[in-house]
């Protein structure tokens, strides 16, 4: 996990969160602690292709979005490969890897606290939808969730606001009037793109430096902040 303490966790600017209408959040690296579950299978996987894959390019092209995506669009070893077919052998890899993920401190506490208001609660992810089951019953949440937006339901994921824009609509809410979380800047920028205010960056896997550039309001070390 990284966490860079370049910020002030004093901040007083900090969003009620529960002044708003719905509270939307990323899954990986925002709910649950998982990159090291994912950057090593995604490393098994280019070793296992013997393509060489820096850890810049992973992070800025890799990092919170549908792999699939990355392959189509993004120059490499893969292009003359089927983009469905490759993301298909990383799950392969994925379910080899003898890791599990975490919860992020304070991510239960607060999708509970959010429920008890009668708040509905959205996950946005580029994850697919049996890695997002597994992940929401290490944190006992997912009775607690109104819908989950995944991999499979868009037709553009992050950086895109298609997953964020559709759901709210299926909570019918404007997305002004709700917080979304998120911890990698394709996220972050897919959250501004679609409107949502505020967007807040949480401090696991990117700096707070880069999810500001990224466009996030507001940085935090993790979710203990905001569930109290």
């Amino acid at each position: 996990m990284v966490c860079v303490r370049d910020y002030d966790l004093r901040d007083s600017d900090l969003p009620d969160l529960y002044a708003m209408d719905a509270a939307l959040f990323d899954l990986d690296g925002t709910l649950v602690d998982s990159e090291h579950v994912h950057r090593t299978a995604w490393r098994s996987f280019f070793d296992s292709r013997g393509w060489e894959v820096s850890e810049q390019t992973y992070a800025e092209h890799f990092l919170g979005r549908r792999g699939a995506d990355t392959f189509r669009k993004l120059d490499g070893p893969w292009q003359a490969h089927d983009p469905d077919a490759l993301l298909a052998e990383v799950l392969t890899h994925l379910a080899d890897v003898d890791l599990e993920p975490v919860p992020v401190r304070g991510a239960a506490e607060l999708i509970r606290s959010v429920h008890a208001t009668g708040m509905p609660v959205a996950v946005v992810t580029s994850a697919v939808r049996a890695w997002v089951d597994s992940s929401l019953h290490v944190l006992g949440v997912a009775d607690l969730v109104t819908t989950v937006v995944s991999a499979e339901d868009v037709e553009a994921g992050k950086p895109e606001p298609e997953g964020y824009l559709l759901a709210c609509r299926r909570l019918g809410v404007d997305p002004g009037r709700a917080a979304a979380f998120e911890d990698s800047t394709s996220g972050v920028t897919a959250a501004v793109a679609a409107g949502i205010s505020p967007v807040i960056g949480v401090l696991t896997t990117t700096s707070a430096a880069a999810l500001r550039a990224a466009g996030a309001h507001h940085v935090i070390e993790d979710l203990r902040v905001v569930a109290g």
